[in-house]
């Protein structure tokens, strides 16, 4: 029986052995282990084996992570009880800091204007407008500066 083999009929060949960097993430570990089938992975740096990581200490760090998110959205929200409406709350004021926020403002005018200026064009184009035929350098210099 498995019980009084030696350890060494079950062992993976060092060969198939799989190994993150120290410097991964936990996200790394979690999809190396679920393609792999496996619940443990090594950590190396070059030759040298750092140690060994399994999927209980990659969860456990991801849990603990969300019970201080959740902790810390709390504090922020005293006044609301519902986690999911403490998110909501954050992810509002969240969105009114990148309103606020002039490199966004801008980034928004030039999408606006670029969005205006290709559907003119498209909708002149598809008209076979008169104009079109008689300025089609210009037209050729507006699709480069959109391609821009």
């Amino acid at each position: 029986t498995f019980l009084m083999a030696p350890v060494s009929e079950y062992v993976t060949v060092a060969s198939e052995l799989l190994s993150l960097s120290a410097s991964d993430t936990a996200s790394q570990a979690i999809s190396t282990m679920k393609k792999s089938g496996i619940r443990h992975v090594l950590v190396a740096e070059g030759e040298t084996v750092k140690g060994v990581i399994s999927m209980q200490d990659v969860m456990s760090v991801i849990q603990k992570d969300e019970r201080l998110s959740l902790v810390s959205l709390a504090k922020k929200y005293p006044g609301i009880s519902s986690p999911v409406e403490q998110m909501k709350e954050e992810l509002k004021e969240n969105a009114n800091e990148t309103a606020n926020n002039s490199e966004t403002a801008k980034k928004d005018i030039i999408r606006a204007g670029t969005a205006i200026l290709s559907i003119s064009s498209l909708a002149l184009f598809l008209s076979q407008s008169q104009w079109l035929h008689d300025h089609a350098d210009i037209a050729m210099i507006a699709i480069f500066v959109l391609g821009y």
